[in-house]
């Protein structure tokens, strides 16, 4: 981006100078401004007043300089918006500086200070580099520097500051708030625009409603409204532009590199720690895990399965009766307790609270899984020797929880201590309090482990304990540049289906706590054939089988014949889905070609050309009447066919995607006796296969495969006396000319009609990538033949390398393994947890059109090492 040469607009810098001894400091990064502005400076007593004039007052370009003594609150903040806001919103262009010390934490960020400064004023061309960002068509609203390398990544969450976030953001009609990691100034020093920032500025905020200054080092206002500026820019439609940190590069602004480059070694080193006396595990999020993306899912579940007024009535009434609980009780409740308010609220017999109570804790246990990596951890606790608790803010009862551990073989534990039970919570640190009671330990003797960085985090670190940070699934897909959009698109949509389709995929793909090959530019963190087979492959085929299912009932069609080679797996994951379900359409695998039935269906010469006419790639004669036709000749036939059409075997031919194949009628209309007799030997066996399969009964069926022109199909209505219908994945312009010769059903279902052009589906565009995900490693069928005993045969033709097929096989089981795998869990969600569930389509092709279109180094190299054979297109193996 080229610097800015020009300001355009009134430039103000507001300076909180708290430590005077830093004025000179700042006077010299100011001295790089390159345009006219104004100084604002706010000071906490008369010396640093006289300092800041001495130190400010002859810098080039200042036009004039307003230095106040303001109250002892607020930090930084509050006199950003209380002492200056009125006359801070009247600019074009803002700067924000402090003298930051962090004195709190013993200099464990020394240099942070530095950093900022040196991002946001280090030298005239960075300044113009700024400025051109808040100038752009579509500006940015705020511009910050990349989070300090010192700083936890942690600190990128709401921590104490949730509850007041919440109603800030109420206050400047923002509407909801993130709820887990997401972009702020932390340090709070930034340039901006002032119209990005004008709701804080319009908020009438005032030195009353910032406590007084007592050290806190979290959970004021001064800290919330730092965690303010970004949303509040974002929601003037004006993102957020975030300086790269060069001298210490990450590919994560939260510093998540921290996090995913921590040696297992380091993790079990802190058990071991000698001056640790007791260790204890979260369970929620840490030992186990949800397919889920917010936990209050689980009641809107509950409610979907139960449906009607109940249903709504059980919406409306659980969260208030868990609030009311709270309020009467004035401590943390337990299940019992909150159905107690619940059937002062609700109109409900005694059996139909039992029945909603226990169907609660049922959805609650199976939507859990075990975090596998976590538990390895666990029993690296136990074998250290010493005492293990387990600490968890939960209303579930004590019994169903240790019912749920001991299913899952988490066993070992000295202590449960459970908040619903107890009364006390984490969150607010007083549950810790009571354990460290009980065992009559010093918070330094004491490593907590669990996910939530607030409760399992920051407290514990307050308190002087140890922590080991197990980051929720959710939070590290949210991290990952590619995975969040996609994540954040379904956090928006509030459809309970999609969720539990990427949910899925999350909770397999993120939950682990060491990641020794991760990679930041793939869309999942380790970039493995099972990876992608579970968390692209599964989603799209469990999704493909749902839409099978809705299309062949409202069609009509009771029996799907699924394709080879592609089809191989389609099917199977239909079956899987389809277990359970009663009026699911029966499915066949069929084993077929286009070279198989493109040859059977042949009557005219018209019909030899129509199969001339697909895209052929520049190859011999002699490989195009082959692959296409079956056709092999002797050299005097060859010598004949050259005399005649001018055509020999090697000579190079191709067919472009037009079809035109006029310059090949001669060579056709030589060879057309032989393919006649071809076709005669082939055709009958293939009907008879046909037969055989239950083809000829009726008008209720229809092929399944990966899709494009539907060429097979309309060979087979040519064929046969009864129409035979088609479902794809996906089909283009060529498919709706078969559906209307034959009059058959020809549908598509993540694209239908597409064509090839750059705006046409990603999905699409990248076909032959799909194909490769979904290839089976077995030969391709050329024709059926009929023997000497009567016996039908399928005749193959082996495509693929035996050296390339030991490669390729394990590497297409794999992919084929995490499809399956997805597909089974999928589908205990459907059978245990939630009935009705639909797999989203949306969410499979956002996942697999991010897949194909930014495509990394690991993915294409993954993609790159799959062979397909396309000998019937010319291109023979394509790697």
């Amino acid at each position: 981006m080229k610097p800015a040469k020009e300001a355009k607009g009134d430039i103000a810098i507001h300076l909180h100078v708290f430590y005077p001894d830093l004025a000179e400091e700042l006077a010299g990064y100011l001295k790089n401004m390159p345009f006219d502005y104004d100084l604002y400076v706010s000071v906490p007593d008369k010396h640093a007043l006289e300092k800041c004039h001495q130190a400010f007052r002859n810098l080039p370009l200042l036009r004039k300089i307003e230095v106040r003594q303001v109250p002892n609150r607020g930090r930084d903040v509050a006199p950003l918006f209380c002492a200056f806001g009125e006359e801070l919103s009247r600019y074009d262009y803002i700067a924000h500086l402090h003298t930051k010390k962090s004195l709190y934490n013993r200099g464990t960020t020394e240099g942070w200070r530095t950093y900022l400064y040196r991002a946001l004023l280090g030298n005239p061309e960075q300044i113009r580099r700024i400025f051109a960002l808040m100038q752009e068509q579509n500006p940015y609203g705020i511009v910050y520097p990349q989070n300090y390398v010192l700083l936890p990544y942690w600190a990128n969450t709401w921590l104490a500051n949730r509850e007041l976030g919440r109603m800030g953001a109420a206050r400047l009609g923002i509407g909801e708030i993130p709820r887990g990691y997401f972009d702020y100034p932390v340090g709070s020093m930034f340039w901006a625009r002032s119209d990005a920032l004008a709701p804080l500025f319009k908020a009438g905020i005032t030195w009353d409603d910032f406590p007084e200054e007592a050290g806190q080092t979290d959970g004021t206002l001064a800290h919330t409204i730092e965690r303010l500026f970004v949303l509040c820019s974002v929601s003037r439609n004006m993102p957020a532009a975030i300086i790269r940190d060069e001298q210490h590069p990450s590919w994560s602004p939260w510093r998540f590199d921290h996090y995913v480059t921590r040696p297992y070694t380091s993790l079990v080193g802190a058990l071991d720690s000698p001056r640790i006396k007791l260790i204890a595990f979260d369970i929620f999020d840490t030992l186990f895990c949800r397919p889920l993306l917010d936990p209050e899912t689980v009641k809107g579940i509950i409610a979907r399965r139960l449906g009607g007024d109940l249903g709504t009535l059980y919406w409306r009434c659980r969260h208030m009766a868990e609030q009311q609980a709270r309020y009467e009780k004035k401590r943390d409740v337990n299940l019992n307790e909150i159905y107690g308010q619940f059937g002062q609220l609700a109109d409900l017999s005694e059996g139909d609270l039992v029945n909603l109570q226990r169907l609660e804790e049922d959805v609650e246990e199976l939507l859990l899984e075990p975090r596998q990596e976590a538990l390895q951890l666990y029993q690296e606790a136990l074998a250290t020797g010493k005492p293990v608790v387990l600490i968890t803010d939960m209303f579930l009862p004590r019994e169903r929880l240790e019912v749920i551990l001991r299913k899952h073989g988490i066993t070992g534990w000295k202590q449960l201590f459970v908040s619903g039970e107890i009364g006390l919570r984490k969150d607010d640190g007083k549950l810790y309090e009571y354990v460290l009671t009980k065992y009559g330990l010093k918070p330094a003797e004491f490593l907590m482990i669990g996910d939530d960085e607030r409760s399992d985090v920051q407290i514990p670190c307050d308190m002087g304990a140890s922590f080991i940070h197990l980051m929720r699934p959710i939070e590290l897909a949210r991290g990952i540049p590619r995975f969040a959009p996609i994540l954040t698109a379904h956090e928006k949509s509030k459809d309970i289906d999609a969720e539990l389709t990427l949910g899925l995929v999350i909770r397999k793909n993120f939950s682990q706590i060491q990641f020794p090959s991760f990679d930041p530019t793939s869309l999942l963190p380790v970039v493995t054939p099972y990876n992608i087979g579970y968390g692209l492959v599964g989603p799209l085929l469990v999704s493909f089988a749902q839409w099978l299912i809705q299309q062949a009932r409202v069609d009509g069609i009771d029996r799907l014949y699924f394709l080879s080679r592609e089809g191989r797996l389609i099917k199977e994951i239909y079956d899987i889905w389809i277990d359970g379900l009663l009026d699911a359409p029966s499915s066949e695998y069929l084993i077929i070609s286009r070279r198989a039935a493109g040859v059977a269906a042949i009557y005219t010469f018209d019909d030899i050309l129509s199969v001339a006419k697909m895209v052929y790639f520049p190859n011999t004669v002699e490989n195009f009447l082959y692959t296409r036709y079956g056709l092999v000749l002797d050299e005097h036939r060859w010598s004949e066919i050259e005399r005649m059409t001018g055509w020999g075997r090697w000579s190079q031919m191709s067919i472009s995607k037009e079809g035109r194949v006029d310059h090949l009628v001669p060579l056709l209309k030589s060879v057309e006796q032989d393919i006649l007799e071809k076709v005669a030997q082939e055709r009958p066996a293939l009907l008879r296969y046909l037969a055989e399969k239950g083809l000829d009964h009726d008008n209720r069926q229809a092929v399944v495969d990966v899709g494009y022109g539907g060429s097979i199909q309309g060979y087979l209505n040519r064929m046969l006396s009864r129409k035979v219908h088609g479902y794809y994945l996906m089909t283009d312009d060529r498919a709706s000319r078969v559906a209307k010769t034959y009059g058959v059903i020809l549908r598509g279902c993540f694209c239908e009609n597409a064509v090839q052009s750059p705006n046409a589906p990603a999905i699409y565009r990248y076909s032959f990538s799909v194909e490769k995900l979904l290839s089976a490693s077995e030969p391709q069928v050329e024709y059926y033949e009929v023997g000497v005993t009567g016996q039908l045969r399928a005749c193959y033709r082996e495509t693929i390398p035996e050296v390339a097929r030991k490669e390729l096989s394990p590497m297409l089981e794999e992919i084929r393994k995490g499809a399956l795998d997805y597909a089974m869990d999928a589908r205990r969600i459907r059978q245990e947890v939630l009935p009705d569930f639909r797999p989203s389509l949306w969410t499979a092709q956002m996942l697999m059109e991010n897949f194909l279109e930014q495509t990394s180094l690991q993915e294409a190299e993954l993609l790159r090492r799959i062979m397909l054979d396309d000998h019937y297109c010319g291109r023979g193996l394509v790697a």
